[in-house]
C-alpha cells in the first residue's frame, strides 16, 4: 500500500469516525442505550418484546446472521462503547426510535472499521488481524447462555473457598448471585426498563435482586466514567486498538441503572451471563492468591470430568507422580486412555488473556508472564513424553503415537498461527539445553480452549475426537481452531450435554421452564 492510499484511508476513517461522533453527541446515551435494546432484541428469538418500541422494516425483524439487515452484536456492543465515551452536546434532540437510525450509525462505525484497516495494515498484519477479529465475535457468535459454559465456571469458580470468599465479600452466596443474574437476564430480554419484581417460581425476590445489582450495574454516569477509564489504560499501555476493538464497560456491568426511577436496562442482556461465568475470574482474582490455584485445580477435574462424560469408554487419569523419592515428577495434568494405553496428554492452563493482550500488535510482549506459562506448559509435555520413552515414567502406558495438548480457559490464540508460532519457537529455546529431550519427543502441540475442546466433544463419537486432534497436526491446519479442523471433516451429530446441571444449580430446571413459557407466550 502506498503512502498515498494510506493517507487516503486515514482521511476517510476520521471524516466517518467524526460524523459518527456527531450523531453521538446529538443525543442522550439513554436513548441510544433504549434504541440497541431494542434492535437487539428485535434481533433474536424474543423480537416480540421489542417490536412496539421501535419501527422497522418486516425483513429487520430476524436473527439470519447472513441478513442484510442483521446488526451483529460485536457492532452494538462498539457503538455503546463509543456513545459513552462521547462528549454530548448541550441541546440534545430525542432519538428517533427507528431501525433506520441504527442502521446508519452501524454503516458509519463499518466504514470506520473498514478505512482504520485500509491505513493501519498491511499483508504482514493480514493473520493477526484475523485473530483480532475472532475475540471480537466468536464469543457472540458460540453464545454466553449455553449450559456447559454456565456449568463449567461454576464448577470451577462457585464451589469451595472461592464460593466462600465471593459470600464473604459481597454478602451473597454465588449461587444466589447466578440466580438472579439469570432472572434479569430474561426479564430484560422482555423489557426495556424495568424494576424488580419477585418471581414465585425461581425463588427470586426484591431483597436478592437488590442485593446483586450492584455486581451487574452501575448508574448512567458511573458507566461512562468506567468505559472511559477502560479506554484510558488500553491508550496508556500503548496499544493501539482500532475503534473496533475499544473496551466495554458491558463486559464488567452489563446494566444500566436510573436511580431516580428504581428502573434499570441491559442494552445487551446477553453480556449479563458473561458476567456470571467468564467474569466470575474478577471476583476470585481479587482474593488471595491459594483461590486462583483452586480455581485451576477445579479447571483439571472438569477436563477430566466432561470426557470421561462424553466418552464413557475413555480411561481418565489426573496428574500422575513419578520418579525417584527425593525427586519426585509430575506428568500433565489429564491423561486419557484408551483400551489400556494414554492416547491424549492434556496440560491445563487457565491463566487469564488479558483485554490488552488480544488486540495488541505483539500479544506475547504485551502478556509475556502470561504467554511464559503457555512455553513452560509446552516443554513440560515434551519433557513427559521423553521421561516415557526413557522408562523413567511408570504409570498407565502411554502410547507410541499418543497427542499433546495444551488446553487453556481462556480463548488464547484462536485463528492465531503466528503467536502458536512463537511459543512453540521459546519452548525449543527452553528445552535446548536438556540433552535428554530429543526431536522425537519434540512432538507437535495442539493448541486448544476450552470452549474449542467442549464444541468439538459436542460433535464427536470417540474416534471422531482422535481424528480431529491428530488432522490439527498436520500442516494443510497450521494455525486452525480445533472445532474448525472438525467442522471440515464434517458428520456432526450435536448430543446432548452429558452433566447434570442441576446437581450444582438446583433451581436451574425451574428457570429453563421459566424461560421457555415466556418464549411462547
Amino acid at each position: 500500500m502506498s503512502e498515498k492510499q494510506r493517507l487516503y484511508h486515514q482521511k476517510r476513517a476520521a471524516k466517518k469516525l467524526g460524523r459518527l461522533g456527531e450523531m453521538l453527541a446529538a443525543a442522550d446515551d439513554g436513548d441510544w442505550l433504549f434504541l440497541a435494546w431494542a434492535v437487539n432484541v428485535l434481533q433474536t428469538e424474543f423480537s416480540a418484546a421489542a417490536r412496539k418500541h421501535i419501527r422497522f422494516p418486516a425483513a429487520a425483524a430476524t436473527a439470519a446472521v447472513q441478513s442484510p439487515y442483521a446488526v451483529r452484536k460485536w457492532e452494538l456492543e462498539t457503538l455503546l462503547a463509543l456513545t459513552l465515551s462521547t462528549a454530548k452536546l448541550n441541546h440534545r434532540q430525542p432519538l428517533v426510535m427507528e431501525y433506520a437510525t441504527m442502521a446508519a450509525a452501524i454503516n458509519l462505525l463499518r466504514d470506520v472499521d473498514n478505512h482504520e484497516g485500509g491505513a493501519n495494515l498491511g499483508p504482514a498484519d493480514v493473520m493477526l488481524e484475523m485473530a483480532r477479529i475472532g475475540h471480537r465475535q466468536f464469543g457472540w457468535q458460540r453464545g454466553f447462555a449455553t449450559t456447559e459454559r454456565v456449568y463449567r465456571y461454576f464448577y470451577i469458580y462457585g464451589q469451595g473457598k472461592c464460593a466462600e470468599y465471593f459470600e464473604h465479600t459481597y454478602g451473597l452466596p454465588i449461587a444466589d448471585f447466578m440466580r438472579t443474574g439469570f432472572y434479569l437476564f430474561a426479564q430484560l430480554h422482555h423489557q426495556p426498563w424495568a424494576k424488580p419484581v419477585t418471581v414465585d417460581g425461581i425463588g427470586v425476590d426484591l431483597e436478592l435482586v437488590e442485593r446483586a445489582l450492584p455486581l451487574l450495574s452501575l448508574n448512567l454516569m458511573g458507566s461512562r466514567n468506567e468505559n472511559q477509564k477502560l479506554i484510558a489504560q488500553l491508550q496508556a499501555g500503548a496499544i493501539a486498538a482500532g475503534t473496533s476493538y475499544l473496551p466495554s464497560v458491558f463486559r464488567r456491568y452489563p446494566i444500566v441503572r436510573d436511580d431516580a426511577l428504581g428502573a434499570y436496562i441491559a442494552p445487551l442482556p446477553q453480556l449479563i451471563v458473561h458476567r456470571m461465568t467468564v467474569g466470575l475470574y474478577y471476583d476470585v482474582a481479587g482474593g488471595p492468591q491459594a483461590l486462583l490455584a483452586e480455581a485451576n485445580g477445579r479447571f483439571e477435574s472438569y477436563v477430566g470430568k466432561l470426557i470421561a462424560a462424553y466418552y464413557p469408554r475413555f480411561e481418565l487419569h489426573p496428574s500422575q507422580s513419578y520418579g525417584k523419592k527425593k525427586a519426585r515428577l509430575a506428568s500433565p495434568d489429564v491423561l486419557v486412555g484408551d483400551d489400556g494405553q494414554v492416547r491424549v496428554v492434556i496440560e491445563c492452563k487457565a491463566t487469564k488473556l488479558t483485554y490488552e493482550a488480544q488486540f495488541a500488535q505483539d500479544p506475547i510482549a504485551t502478556a509475556k508472564s502470561a504467554f511464559d506459562q503457555l512455553v513452560k506448559g509446552v516443554a513440560q509435555v515434551w519433557r513427559f513424553f521423553s521421561h516415557v520413552r526413557r522408562g523413567i515414567y511408570v504409570g498407565p502406558p502411554v502410547a507410541g503415537d499418543a497427542q499433546g495438548v495444551l488446553l487453556t480457559l481462556d480463548t488464547w490464540m484462536q485463528a492465531d498461527a503466528i503467536s502458536r508460532d512463537k511459543v512453540i519457537a521459546q519452548a525449543l529455546e527452553l528445552v535446548a539445553g536438556e540433552a535428554e529431550v530429543i526431536d522425537v519427543d519434540k512432538r507437535p502441540i495442539v493448541f486448544c480452549s476450552m470452549q474449542d475442546l467442549a464444541d468439538v466433544m459436542i460433535v464427536s463419537s470417540e474416534e471422531q475426537f482422535f481424528e480431529a486432534l491428530s488432522s490439527a497436526t498436520e500442516a494443510r491446519y497450521h494455525g486452525w481452531d480445533l472445532m474448525e479442523v472438525r467442522r471440515r471433516a464434517g458428520n456432526q451429530k450435536p448430543r446432548d450435554f452429558p452433566l447434570e446441571i442441576a446437581d450444582l444449580l438446583p433451581w436451574w430446571a425451574l428457570f429453563q421452564g421459566a424461560q421457555d413459557e415466556a418464549k411462547s407466550g
